[in-house]
């Protein structure tokens, strides 16, 4: 393949996992793509795909396995394939867009994506920075998504009221840690 000087080596590489997948005939669901520019030994180095449909949404998954010079083959790609779709019917399968958004911590959804959204929709949007502030950020803060659980927001509920704050001010931190959660849909689209 003549590259034209032009392209840098990255661009390259993107160029050609645009190209389609190819099929291995004897391992259901398992494709690959050969890199134009990684070679292992003496060959173009592959990279192996699985597929397979979620039969609730009905919705085509395609999740990347790895290269063969990682040491990933066609039947250790056919292996993950088997248990996602073991997941899949046990129900416990997330998609990759499920589990960065579940990967995100609570301060980083807060700060970089409610905030701004708050600022720009809601007319007292410095209560709910304050709010924040006060009470969330110290206990649930740190803590990504997936790892907050109804034991810690009745623990952050028991603590308030040990403060002495309102029924309706304790309602509101824990609006405000739901509309968090609501608003998270939205930033694996951002």
């Amino acid at each position: 393949m003549v590259v034209p000087a032009q392209y840098p080596l990255g661009e390259i590489d993107s160029m050609a996992k645009k190209a389609s997948l190819k099929a291995l005939k004897k391992f259901t669901g398992v494709y690959f793509r050969e890199s134009a520019s990684k070679k292992w030994r003496e060959r173009p180095d592959r990279c192996y795909w699985i597929v397979f449909k979620e039969p609730e949404t009905r919705k085509i998954h395609k999740e990347r396995c790895g290269w063969t010079s990682e040491g990933w083959t066609p039947e250790k790609a056919q292996r993950k394939r088997y248990e996602l779709l073991e997941k899949v019917q046990t129900g416990a399968y997330k998609s990759k867009k499920r589990r960065k958004q579940d990967a995100m911590i609570l301060g980083e959804l807060f700060e970089k994506f409610y905030l701004p959204w708050a600022k720009e929709n809601k007319i007292r949007s410095r209560d709910d920075f304050y709010m924040y502030r006060k009470w969330l950020k110290r206990s649930l803060g740190k803590k990504s998504l997936s790892e907050i659980s109804p034991l810690d927001l009745e623990r952050l509920k028991k603590s308030m009221q040990k403060a002495g704050k309102s029924d309706s001010t304790t309602k509101h931190a824990l609006c405000l840690v739901r509309q968090m959660y609501n608003r998270r849909g939205s930033v694996a689209s951002t």
